[in-house]
């Protein structure tokens, strides 16, 4: 039986997600046991490099197990009637879900149960980036990140491309590409395939991933500032004036709740009953430095026409904000960065480097207007076939 060139361990179910197809092939009239042959073969048509075994001589035929991938999550959502499409495009992964619970968790509190609806131009800004995310996110999950065609596999079999062989398919595989079991196909490009989302992050949709990360860090920064204002100037102003309109005496109460805290807890904390009181009215030390006196937490307590649950829900989302701006601010600068010297996110080497400038419009276009938009433009500079190497690198 033949085998593939060059494979570096046997296509089993080690594999993690290959079972094989045997084929049977000629080999050529020229062709000798030991040599090394192109054959195209699977349900892919894909091509291999196949050493004839000794078993055949020329113009006999002989059989060779070739990787059969398995079904990828693409083909299988493809089956699916639209509704079900839609909401795997949207949510694939648990993450992805996580997500948009953020996001719709933020429109909720800030367009929804906020007491005073925010001014118009708070919400064209907020939908314009929301919809600049949403389209970006489209874009990386519908756009096929770029693979091979048949006329550059026939090329680098007859060794006029430059190419390697993949260790784990035989595969023939150009600079910097991989094949990728839970595509289905060889990704040019390859920079990794995103667990969050759950698709390869290639040559053609990285400059949409890139968006993507930078408008979802500009959402949360969004949804954060908004709830900063909220604490620190509206909502005092807001609650304060409800009080007042009701004629509630804080001053009266907090005298009140401090003798009865201090009359039947106090000995529990030894003498120390007003000082739970202030933290049962939300006085403690951190909110009295966040926070103008009276603490918005014990205006709602007070019968303010803000309510704690709304209140605890708006801290909630922002705490969840600031999280999600350092975790997606450090990722979209290593990104960025990692665009602008050329590099992957698998590969560190200044191999490709050949200028900011240059590294740059390799992935994100030519187009400056499209650079961070959700629309195709004259997509990458680079064809991922063939890549222009470091100058400086050359004579080493």
């Amino acid at each position: 039986m033949g085998v593939l060139r060059k494979r570096f361990f046997s296509v089993d179910e080690s594999t993690g997600g290959f079972s094989l197809e045997r084929f049977s092939v000629k080999a050529p009239a020229w062709a000798k046991p030991g040599d090394t042959i192109e054959i195209e073969a699977g349900t892919a048509g894909s091509r291999y490099m196949v050493t004839v075994p000794s078993s055949a001589g020329p113009g006999e035929s002989f059989e060779v197990d070739v990787p059969k991938p398995r079904e990828v999550a693409s083909d299988a959502t493809a089956q699916l009637p639209l509704p079900l499409r839609v909401v795997c495009t949207c949510c694939p992964t648990i993450w992805t879900t996580a997500i948009w619970t953020l996001v719709t968790g933020n429109y909720v509190v800030h367009g929804l149960l906020r007491p005073v609806v925010h001014h118009p131009a708070m919400w064209v800004l907020g939908h314009a980036v929301l919809f600049l995310q949403l389209g970006c996110y489209l874009r990386c999950q519908l756009t096929h990140p770029g693979t091979i065609t048949k006329e550059w596999q026939s090329a680098a079999a007859a060794g006029n491309e430059e190419h390697e062989t993949c260790k784990r398919t035989g595969l023939l595989l150009p600079p910097r590409s991989r094949y990728v079991g839970k595509a289905g196909c060889i990704v040019l490009g390859f920079d990794h395939h995103c667990f969050w989302l759950g698709t390869p992050i290639g040559l053609r949709n990285r400059r949409f991933f890139v968006s993507f990360l930078w408008w979802s860090v500009g959402l949360v920064l969004f949804g954060l500032s908004l709830v900063l204002y909220d604490v620190w100037a509206f909502l005092p102003a807001h609650m304060a004036a409800s009080l007042d309109a009701k004629g509630v005496d804080l001053e009266e109460r907090r005298r009140h709740m401090h003798r009865a805290f201090g009359g039947h807890v106090g000995h529990a904390f030894g003498g120390g009953g007003a000082n739970f009181a202030d933290a049962m009215l939300g006085r403690n030390v951190f909110t009295s430095m966040v926070w103008d006196s009276p603490g918005i937490m014990e205006m709602a307590m007070a019968g303010a026409d803000v309510s704690v649950v709304y209140i605890t829900l708006l801290m909630g989302v922002g705490a969840l904000d600031f999280t999600a701006l350092i975790l997606l601010g450090i990722f979209a600068t290593w990104q960025t960065s990692l665009v602008r010297h050329n590099r992957t996110t698998l590969d560190s080497s200044d191999e490709f480097d050949v200028g900011t400038s240059a590294n740059w419009r390799q992935v994100m276009g030519n187009s400056r207007l499209a650079w961070f938009l959700p629309i195709l433009g004259d997509g990458p500079a680079a064809d991922g076939l063939r890549w222009p190497r470091n100058p400086s690198l050359k004579d080493e």
